[in-house]
């Protein structure tokens, strides 16, 4: 009893902190990580698919790429985290485990100063709605507190995603709203080569990696009509 009221205690004490920051985007990041000590960074995501994602905020330039390294590349802890409904704890990226199973995400994550990651998904009942990742400079797992203190932290951002500041943010935020044109050249595509949406976006991201590219400035290219897939005879 006198652990759940602890419990209690600290879920309203970190509601109410983020709950002072959420006037911005970047105020709400900034939130969660005072509230996980040991972390260098986080970042909030929402997902209704793998492929289906809108950035909401991240507290440094570090946690904004790690989310779209993970969004071109199409591997890493939060598609993850996601996927499976569980949170994927990564003490070190350079461990042969992360390595082979992420090979691309694992080695530029810590060529940008991550090497540890976690990644939390944010859940309403069996509903997935987005993931939590937090990430720090030196290597280590999470203690069992840790571990704890953020799954709180993942509660109380999931009762502000519910008040509906998720939508206020995207909405009046304009938080990289490369998005929508991502979106927008993905239908193309659909239509140039009849294929689904999904195939359509992961032959975007592929030539997006493949010239060294980010997502988003190939698909204003595809948008601008200056690159067609159907005209690739790699197709």
């Amino acid at each position: 009893m006198g652990d759940h009221h602890a419990g209690m205690t600290d879920f309203a004490r970190i509601l109410s902190t983020l709950r002072d920051g959420r006037r911005s985007a970047h105020g709400i990041c900034d939130g969660c990580l005072s509230e996980l000590p040991g972390m260098t960074g986080v970042g909030l995501t929402a997902m209704s698919s793998t492929s289906v994602r809108e950035p909401i905020c991240a507290s440094d330039d570090v946690s904004a790429r790690l989310e779209r390294l993970q969004y071109d590349v199409g591997e890493g802890p939060s598609l993850d985290a996601f996927g499976t409904s569980s949170p994927v704890l990564a003490g070190d990226l350079t461990e042969g485990t992360y390595r082979r199973r992420w090979p691309v995400f694992s080695t530029e994550a810590v060529d940008v100063g991550a090497r540890a990651v976690f990644a939390f998904p944010l859940r309403v009942g069996a509903v997935r709605v987005g993931v939590l990742e937090t990430y720090r400079t030196r290597p280590g797992s999470l203690t069992e507190e840790e571990t704890l203190r953020a799954l709180l932290v993942c509660d109380a951002a999931m009762v502000l995603l519910l008040d509906g500041d998720a939508d206020r943010l995207l909405a009046g935020g304009g938080i990289l709203p490369y998005r929508a044109e991502v979106h927008q050249a993905t239908g193309m595509i659909v239509a140039q080569l009849d294929v689904s949406a999904e195939e359509a976006f992961v032959r975007l991201r592929a030539r997006a990696y493949a010239t060294g590219r980010t997502v988003e400035d190939v698909a204003r290219d595809v948008i601008g009509r200056s690159v067609r897939f159907d005209d690739d005879p790699a197709v």
